[in-house]
């Protein structure tokens, strides 16, 4: 039944919008769609690019923390090579290398993993527990270095409590001399500054694309043909020629659309084939 009177209840708001398109001229049809269009194509590549600046940001950061952690965690984890648990000794000299004041970034959890189980962590409670299999770790102990924001993890629970930006990177680890992936590092830091570079550098990104849209757009200026074809009758000094009479919304959009590119391109194709006698008059209300 409900399902039945949406269609009836949606008739008032379709049909005065549909009597409308019927009744707009070609022209300004054409000015819609393409309107249209290029509306749709802005939120569509401010989406893309937005994603791609984040994801360029994000690794950007993540490259830093992978750097720290092979030339100074590294060493420290060699003996997980053959065993699956960590040193006193080493866990405590990881404790130090990893306060924030050492690693010189807000870290707010840290954890080194051997397949899906914690073996060292700042937060002592998840030591030695596994947890379920992740794409992230899985691309890690593949080789990449993986950067994300999203803390969906049942590992994350104390940094999902912060309710701040935080940025996560997976960083394989790899026994001395060889290629060989021994463990996985994981850090957790607050990305308060990060993500308001994002924000300005996708926010500049979006006044570029929108200014090129509006571009775009005066290429099309919204017109309409008042007259068009030979004169029905001549006087006085008229001659009988074919006449076209269109409406701009204002002078500068004629002139605009005189001198852009695709009326000049027109010009040009045409060759000097015609004579033809252009003249711009302001319209009144």
């Amino acid at each position: 039944m409900a399902a039945n009177s949406l269609p009836r209840l949606a008739l008032p708001i379709l049909l005065p919008i549909r009597d409308w398109w019927q009744n707009l001229e070609r022209a300004r049809k054409l000015t819609s769609v393409v309107s249209l269009v290029v509306v749709c194509g802005v939120i569509y590549v401010c989406s893309f690019v937005a994603s791609h600046i984040e994801q360029a940001f994000g690794h950007k950061a993540a490259a830093s923390s992978a750097l720290y952690m092979d030339s100074f965690v590294e060493p420290l984890v060699q003996e997980l090579a053959g065993k699956a648990t960590l040193s006193t000794e080493n866990r405590e000299a990881l404790e130090r290398l990893l306060s924030p004041a050492s690693i010189g970034k807000p870290v707010v959890g840290f954890r080194i993993w051997i397949g899906d189980r914690v073996v060292f962590s700042n937060h002592s409670e998840i030591v030695g527990r596994r947890f379920a299999p992740s794409a992230e770790r899985e691309r890690a102990f593949q080789g990449d270095v993986v950067a994300k924001f999203e803390l969906d993890a049942e590992e994350e629970v104390q940094e999902r409590a912060l309710h701040a930006p935080i940025l996560e990177v997976y960083a394989p680890i790899r026994q001395t001399g060889t290629n060989r992936i021994i463990a996985l590092a994981e850090t957790s830091e607050l990305a308060v500054e990060l993500v308001r570079e994002i924000r300005a550098a996708q926010y500049a990104s979006y006044v570029v694309i929108a200014s090129a849209a509006i571009g775009l757009l005066l290429l099309f200026p919204p017109t309409r043909v008042l007259a068009r074809g030979t004169a029905t009758h001549v006087y006085e000094a008229g001659v009988k020629e074919r006449i076209v009479v269109i409406e701009f919304p204002s002078v500068a959009a004629a002139v605009a659309a005189h001198d852009g590119p695709a009326y000049q391109a027109a010009l040009k194709a045409l060759n000097n084939t015609a004579d033809r006698d252009l003249r711009i008059v302001e319209g009144t209300d």
